[in-house]
């Protein structure tokens, strides 16, 4: 008894287990059937759009109207700014949207289908142009491209394409400038009345990282003109990319070490007067300063005639000192070592000794105090006879007169210091500023 009450329950699940299998079979023949009715309403809704349809006029019933034309551009990434030849290369994603009056059917008659994706050589395309390209090759879109249309006969076209125009550059801040790149698109056979430019235009950019270069703000512009006694206005739009250059391997490489030749520079006026040492390390300093010129001059572009650049002009401005302050070493080794018999002018006194002497901190103790020589040497007819007196008095009047001379040669030492420090604090103020823009 039991095992028939097992044979009956076995057949009744194999029974709705094949009923399950069959229904499933049946589903996905359904659903065969649908793809294949759909793929041939498809294929009848491309041939009746197709069908007399001519890609070499524009796209609207009446010849008087215009095709509304609204651009975008997303920049994928800077490929490349030639800063010699002036070129920037960009690639971007570039969207038009248009309305081709052609293309218009009711969805109902063809499943319910709101969309469809042609091959773009076989409809017509708006002819915009790269206007300020600077590529050989005019065709800056692919042909072999589909396009979305809408059953409404809105039209969308999205390319992928590298733009590479003319953007002039201005290396007056180099390394901490910015530059502004303008790409002008637009129709190049028709006019306004043809093709009707949007001002609803976007502009975006991604943050990809470039190795120089980073892009700061992307805006669009659009510009309607007339040329004499033609009435059609012709338009066109401007895409504007500012960038701005990454700065920080320049100031490693090239801001730092310069400071650091200026501080040397300036340190060794800290140098006892009578040290020679003082004209080697000056001549030390041209030397590495020449070569951080070389290294500068291999970082940057070959040419700049519109501006100097404001590194370029702080090396100049620090070769130039270091080569005074070499000369300037030499006039106070001299002035040092100088062995005078006579005594110092008045004019020489009153403005090293009794003027700048104070005004730059110099010690004076021991040449303003002379005793009883003052008097004796305040002309050189004085000084010939408190000399003559005896041999003590003419020694002593000699060295009071070395002295002066040795104290004029520290004031012109602590003039050259100040001097220097106050051109080259100017020319890093002038030199930040420049950088905090």
């Amino acid at each position: 008894m039991w095992s028939v009450h097992v044979v009956v329950v076995a057949f009744l699940a194999l029974f709705c287990v094949l009923r399950v299998c069959h229904s499933q079979l049946a589903d996905d023949d359904d659903e065969r059937d649908d793809v294949r009715n759909d793929v041939k309403v498809e294929k009848r809704l491309k041939d009746a759009l197709l069908k007399d349809y001519d890609k070499q006029l524009r796209p609207v019933i009446n010849v008087s109207d215009a095709v509304p034309l609204r651009t975008m551009m997303y920049i994928r990434n800077i490929k490349e700014l030639d800063e010699v030849r002036e070129v920037l290369t960009l690639s971007v994603w570039f969207r038009m949207v248009w309305q081709d009056q052609h293309m218009v059917w009711d969805p109902t008659k063809y499943s319910n289908i709101t969309s469809i994706r042609l091959a773009s050589e076989s409809l017509w395309r708006p002819d915009i142009y790269l206007y300020n390209n600077a590529h050989a090759n005019i065709e800056h879109f692919p042909t072999k491209m589909f396009i979305t249309i809408r059953y409404n006969g809105r039209m969308s076209w999205a390319i992928p394409v590298e733009f590479r125009s003319y953007c002039p550059v201005d290396l007056s801040d180099f390394p901490f400038d910015s530059q502004r790149c303008v790409l002008t698109i637009g129709s190049w056979a028709h006019h306004g009345w043809e093709i009707a430019l949007s001002n609803v235009t976007y502009c975006f950019y991604s943050q990809y990282s470039h190795q120089e270069w980073e892009i700061t703000r992307c805006n669009t512009k659009m510009q309607s003109v007339t040329f004499g006694s033609f009435p059609e206005p012709f338009q066109d739009l401007k895409f504007i990319v500012d960038m701005m250059r990454h700065s920080a391997p320049y100031v490693k490489i090239v801001v730092l070490p310069c400071i650091a030749i200026e501080a040397i520079a300036l340190a060794s006026f800290f140098l006892c007067i009578e040290s020679r040492e003082r004209i080697t390390m000056a001549m030390l300093n041209l030397v590495v300063l020449a070569i951080l010129n070389m290294d500068m001059t291999a970082m940057m572009p070959v040419r700049f005639s519109n501006a100097v650049p404001i590194i370029v002009a702080m090396y100049d401005l620090t070769f130039f000192m270091l080569v005074l302050s070499l000369l300037m070493s030499v006039v106070v080794l001299a002035l040092h070592h100088r062995v005078v018999t006579r005594s110092m002018p008045a004019w020489t006194r009153l403005v090293f000794i009794q003027l700048l002497a104070r005004v730059l901190l110099v010690d004076t103790t021991g040449v303003l105090q002379r005793p009883g020589d003052k008097q004796q040497l305040s002309s050189p007819e004085d000084a010939t006879v408190a000399t003559s007196d005896s041999g003590s008095d003419e020694k002593e009047a000699l060295d009071a007169i070395q002295r002066e001379w040795k104290l004029v040669a520290r004031v012109f030492d602590r003039l050259m210091f100040v001097a220097f420090f106050t051109c080259f604090f100017i020319g890093w103020c002038v030199f930040g500023s420049k950088a905090r823009r």
